[in-house]
């Protein structure tokens, strides 16, 4: 098994080296995280508007979001997967 963490002693620093591989996947997945929150909250707050104007209800909003929010991790996954 390959450890994907190198352990480097520089002088008196011990420094673990991570492949781009290891830390493009992480930061990938860290910008996910961030596109979803803030969509979660765009949505949360939009929905909540429709309701509040009676223009929909609290169902029909929660299947928008719930919709909305699929399309956005299919659209941002593939975009990533495509970056790589």
């Amino acid at each position: 098994m390959i450890n994907p963490l190198r352990l480097l002693v520089r002088g008196s620093k011990a420094v673990i080296e991570t492949p781009r591989v290891v830390v493009r996947a992480v930061e990938s997945r860290i910008h996910m995280a961030i596109l979803m929150g803030v969509a979660r909250h765009l949505l949360t707050g939009v929905g909540g508007a429709l309701v509040a104007q009676g223009i929909t209800t609290q169902q029909q909003s929660d299947e928008a979001m719930g919709a909305v929010l699929t399309l956005i991790g299919i659209v941002a996954s593939i975009w990533a997967k495509r970056k790589a």
